[in-house]
């Protein structure tokens, strides 16, 4: 009866969000965040949920440099670090995210600092569900000295005129930030294959819209909608006898990403793959579902470095290759991405049954590190 109504409980709870979600969405404005190419290398950064979704602490740094042939690139920072709790009330996790967004010529920079925390439910041996919620303090800067207005521009001279613009007296922005998110990991161990993982994640960023204009006018910070999904073939951890052979061990990682903000959207399709500590992938980018006209072609390379059997180094570098003419002007994209993970940790001492806090007891697929 227990169980049951657990799960009752829980298909309610994502019908809701789902709506809440699609009803929030439709907010229209001009502002937008910064999106990152390898999202799957920065999932907490998109979706609170993924606190503590994988066993151990996790340390990501992420680097994005768009348009790298422009004066006015734009550079994005992300650090985040999480770690699963499995004596913490839920047995979810708790993350810290910090981001620093450097727009254009350097005129206008956010930075932000966000707490996650997750709850997970087990529906079964092989289901889960987990929870996220986030809140973030954000700081705007803008430098107006270095701004250009439109009566300043002579047709003929260029930046020539004075401007009549006042500028306030202040130059720096604070408020709050929320967003929710959830997960849903679902783990089966096969004799073909030794685990297959499939998760679909939903979350919504910037719930109440929050007012980041510097001047009089009113400029709300539109919700975010993403939905991100992947199927993991791993064929590398588990048990299974009969792929035990170094040469047959590989994972394979197709996936889906859909961002929506405002008026602006993204769709990610494409797949990674792992084989002797080498990572590679290839993704698509559209702004909508076809892909008559495709905006992005994604190239990712990387490399594991294991530091004994609970830790490790994980660096990956992604370049996006424009497919139109812009290309010319822009330039390409570059990311960079290092992260550590080690396995076992906890901040609130070794989870139950385990006589080590950085002990290598069996674990469910569902707890493990997927890609």
């Amino acid at each position: 009866m227990k169980r049951n109504s657990t799960k009752k409980w829980f298909f309610y709870g994502a019908a809701f969000f789902l709506q809440l979600a699609a009803l929030m969405s439709t907010t229209t404005t001009t502002a937008q965040d910064a999106t990152y190419s390898q999202f799957y290398n920065n999932r907490l950064y998109y979706n609170p949920a993924y606190a503590g979704a994988s066993s151990g602490l996790h340390v990501n740094m992420h680097y994005r440099n768009q348009w790298n042939k422009l004066d006015c690139t734009f550079d994005n920072y992300t650090l985040s670090v999480d770690v699963a709790e499995p004596n913490f009330p839920g047995s979810g996790g708790l993350g810290v995210i910090i981001q620093s967004d450097i727009d254009g010529l350097g005129n206008i920079q956010t930075t932000s600092a966000t707490l996650a925390t997750s709850v997970k439910i087990h529906m079964s041996e092989n289901l889960l569900t987990q929870f996220g919620l986030n809140a973030a303090f954000v700081r705007k800067t803008v430098n107006w000295d270095n701004l250009i207005f439109s009566d300043q521009i002579d047709p003929r001279y260029g930046v020539v005129n004075p401007s009549s613009f006042i500028a306030p007296d202040y130059n720096s922005l604070n408020f709050p930030d929320f967003g929710v998110g959830v997960l849903l990991k679902f783990c089966e161990e096969t004799s073909a294959i030794n685990n297959v993982v499939g998760t679909l994640a939903v979350s919504v960023q910037h719930l109440f819209t929050p007012d980041i204009s510097f001047y009089e006018s009113d400029a709300r910070l539109p919700v975010k909608l993403v939905v991100m999904g992947d199927v993991l073939l791993d064929n590398e951890t588990g048990s299974s006898s009969r792929y035990s052979k170094k040469d047959t061990k590989f994972k394979i990682n197709p996936g889906f990403f859909y961002e929506k903000q405002g008026k602006m959207s993204n769709f990610s399709v494409g797949l990674n793959a792992y084989k002797s500590y080498i990572y590679s992938g290839i993704w698509l980018r559209n702004q909508s579902f076809t892909f008559t006209d495709l905006k992005d072609l994604i190239v990712m390379v990387g490399a594991n470095i294991p530091f004994g059997t609970n830790s490790r180094i994980k660096l990956r570098y992604s370049y996006d290759y424009i497919l139109s003419d812009v290309r010319r002007v822009a330039g390409a994209t570059h990311e960079v991405s290092v992260i550590y993970e080690l396995d076992g940790f906890s901040f609130f001492g070794a989870p139950r049954g385990n006589s080590s806090r950085f002990g290598n007891s069996k674990q469910s697929c569902l707890d493990c590190i997927p890609f």
